[in-house]
């Protein structure tokens, strides 16, 4: 029985209801409509299984791309696999990191951000094309001399980045 690592919610855009996925170490991702789990049941079947065709290790971190159909994972090696979660196809993989992506988020209104242990924060632009491709652009990538454990981005300002690492500090970009 696999433990799960990753959980995120996702909000799609084109249908009803409040989904989340989760992924685990075999590198599995899992999606479940919030409103169909009975807290307590063991019966709890996902709507939607993302296995991807080569090796993954860990998933680390997930983040809906709000294209209301793709979301990232990001796993123990530094990968992130971008998926359209509903046909269940891996579209892309993005492979900047030396190390463990411990955290993503949505930046500005098109980009995401991913930040490594290996001190690095990647800046990827999230540009659709067509109705349900999707591309992701490299933007920038940052180095800091510290591991980095987390990056959040808030709705109210979604120009400005936080992130903490090693250093035991909160530290703010825009």
């Amino acid at each position: 029985q696999s433990s799960f690592w990753s959980i995120s919610r996702i909000f799609p855009t084109n249908s009803a209801g409040n989904y989340f996925a989760a992924g685990n170490e075999s590198g599995n991702i899992y999606i479940w409509r919030a409103d169909q789990i009975i807290e307590g049941s063991s019966d709890c079947r996902p709507l939607a299984a993302l296995i991807p065709d080569n090796e993954v290790e860990v998933i680390t971190s997930i983040q809906d791309l709000n294209t209301g159909a793709h979301l990232a994972a990001g796993d123990s090696q530094g990968n992130i696999m971008i998926w359209d979660y509903l046909s269940g196809s891996n579209i892309q993989n993005l492979s900047i990191h030396s190390s463990q992506i411990t955290s993503m988020c949505l930046f500005g209104k098109e980009s995401l951000v991913a930040a490594s242990y290996d001190g690095s924060l990647s800046f990827w632009e999230v540009k659709l094309k067509g109705s349900n491709s999707l591309e992701m652009i490299p933007i920038k990538n940052t180095k800091s001399n510290y591991y980095i454990y987390s990056v959040f981005c808030s709705k109210e300002n979604p120009n400005v980045l936080y992130y903490s690492d090693s250093s035991k500090k909160v530290k703010m970009l825009d």
